[in-house]
């Protein structure tokens, strides 16, 4: 039984040594803390589309969030309902450190959805420049053709008008005679659209 006695040499200890005091009651709310952290919130749960805590925060370039949950090991390519990855979405919003310590963590450059796309293309669709320049050095393929419609990255970036995409894309040696489902070229589509400086870079 804990009796008067015992409460009063408690407090005289307390009054004594007050540092000892706090460092218990610090050491109770860390292992609190780490115990919640661990396991009760479940660090892999995914909402109502498919989505972790880890893919929310590269969405959303929360670098310091990514960082803690990558350090507390959860999946690094946790796909959404559509198979799209942290990474993708992070490089599709152009968050070039989140996509950078993903990479690290090991994921994949060339994960594609459930329609083949992948990095790449959400990149040049968004036009994120810096972006595409470091996928680009981190050796992500050049020429991969999504299930819908078959186009390349080059295809998508001749398509919007996007001229220093081309440019970069050719640079790096996309390939410009790839076709398309219903056998249309980046040309082909440059045309189309009346980019008419994409369309003569092509012709080159």
């Amino acid at each position: 039984m804990f009796d008067s006695s015992m409460f009063h040499s408690l407090t005289h200890q307390i009054y004594r040594h007050p540092y000892r005091f706090y460092l218990v009651l610090f050491t109770l709310a860390l292992v609190f803390y780490l115990a919640f952290d661990y396991w009760i919130v479940d660090l892999e749960a995914r909402d109502e589309r498919g989505r972790t805590s880890l893919y929310l925060a590269a969405e959303q370039g929360e670098v310091t969030e990514v960082r803690r949950l990558l350090d507390k090991g959860v999946e690094v390519d946790a796909r959404d309902n559509c198979s799209w990855t942290p990474l993708m979405r992070a490089a599709q919003n152009g968050h070039l450190v989140v996509v950078q310590e993903l990479l690290q963590a090991g994921a994949d450059i060339n994960a594609k959805d459930k329609d083949g796309y992948h990095a790449l293309t959400a990149v040049v669709i968004t036009n994120q420049v810096a972006m595409l320049d470091y996928l680009l050095e981190q050796g992500i393929a050049l020429d991969i053709q999504d299930d819908e419609r078959g186009w390349t990255a080059l295809m998508w970036a001749a398509n919007e008008g996007r001229r220093e995409m081309v440019e970069i894309l050719l640079a790096n040696g996309a390939d410009r005679t790839v076709q398309s489902v219903d056998g249309k070229t980046a040309l082909d589509l440059a045309e189309e659209h009346q980019h008419v400086k994409i369309a003569k870079r092509l012709r080159e």
